[in-house]
C-alpha cells in the first residue's frame, strides 16, 4: 500500500523532470519531457533511477497512463486519414476514415468497438495536425524543409503501420468492388480540418485540406534496399521519395 501511494506520486511527478531518452516506435508516442533536469550528476542519476523503477511497475501492473489531458499543447487542427486509389488510366476514388464526420458542425457518434481502429488511425495523424499548411511554405523555404525530415522521420518509424493499413484498405476495396480492377497506387492521406478561434464568426472549421503523408506503388518493387512505401516530402506538389531500409 506504501509503495503504490509513492508510486502514483512519482509518476505523476517525473513527467514534468526532464529524464531518459524519447522513444518512438509504431504505436507509441513518449510525451514526457527529456533531456538534463540538472547539471549535478548525482541528482540526476537518482531520477533516472526512479523513472525506471517507476516505469517498470507501471507497465507490470498495467497503470500506464499517456493521454496527460492533451496538455501541455493542443493541435490547431483536426485530422481524419483517407486513402486515395489511383489506376494507370488516370481514374481514382477516395476512402474516408469512419471517424470523419459528413459536417464537421453537426454529428454525433455513440460508443462502439472500434476504439483500437481509432486510435490507429490517430497515429499518422499526430505530426500532421501539428502542423498547419501556414507552417509549410514554398519549396526550399525552412517550412518546407523541416516538413520534409519531419515527415521522413516519421514515416521511417511507422511505415510498417502505414504499409499494413494501405494493403488492409486495398483488400477492403478490392472484396467491395469485384468489377473493378486493382489499383495501381495507394496514396495515405489526412484531411485537415483548422480549428477556429474563438472569436471567429462565423465559427466554422476550415477545411477539409488533403495532406498525402505516403505512397504504396502496388505495381512497383521498391528499389533494392528500400522499404516498400515512399514518404511525400512535398505536399504540394506530391514529391514522393523511397526510403532507404536502414
Amino acid at each position: 500500500m506504501i509503495w503504490q501511494l509513492l508510486f502514483l506520486f512519482s509518476s505523476n511527478l517525473l513527467p514534468l523532470i526532464p529524464h531518459g531518452k524519447q522513444e518512438q516506435d509504431e504505436l507509441t508516442d513518449d510525451i514526457s519531457l527529456h533531456g538534463q533536469a540538472t547539471s549535478i550528476e548525482p541528482i540526476q542519476q537518482a531520477i533516472e533511477g526512479i523513472s525506471l523503477v517507476s516505469d517498470r511497475w507501471m507497465e507490470a501492473t498495467g497503470q500506464l497512463q499517456g493521454w496527460s489531458l492533451f496538455a501541455p499543447i493542443f493541435p490547431p487542427q483536426a485530422g481524419f486519414v483517407a486513402v486515395e486509389f489511383r489506376w494507370n488510366d488516370g481514374s481514382h476514388d477516395r476512402v474516408h476514415s469512419r471517424f470523419e464526420p459528413s459536417d464537421p458542425l453537426h454529428y454525433a457518434r455513440p460508443p462502439g468497438t472500434d476504439s483500437r481502429l481509432f486510435n490507429y488511425e490517430s497515429r499518422f495523424v499526430i505530426l500532421p495536425a501539428f502542423w498547419p499548411e501556414s507552417k509549410l511554405g514554398p519549396d526550399g523555404e525552412p517550412g518546407q524543409l523541416e516538413w520534409s525530415q519531419a515527415i521522413t522521420e516519421r514515416a521511417r518509424v511507422q511505415w510498417k503501420s502505414m504499409h499494413a493499413y494501405l494493403r488492409w484498405q486495398r483488400d477492403r476495396y478490392v472484396k467491395e468492388h469485384p468489377d473493378s480492377p486493382p489499383p495501381a497506387e495507394a496514396i495515405l492521406l489526412v484531411d485537415l480540418y483548422v480549428t477556429p478561434g474563438p472569436g471567429d464568426r462565423p465559427w466554422a472549421p476550415k477545411g477539409p485540406v488533403a495532406r498525402p503523408l505516403a505512397r504504396w506503388q502496388l505495381e512497383v518493387s521498391p528499389p533494392p534496399g528500400f522499404l516498400p512505401i515512399e514518404v511525400c516530402t512535398d505536399p504540394a506538389k506530391e514529391h514522393f521519395e523511397w526510403l532507404p531500409d536502414l
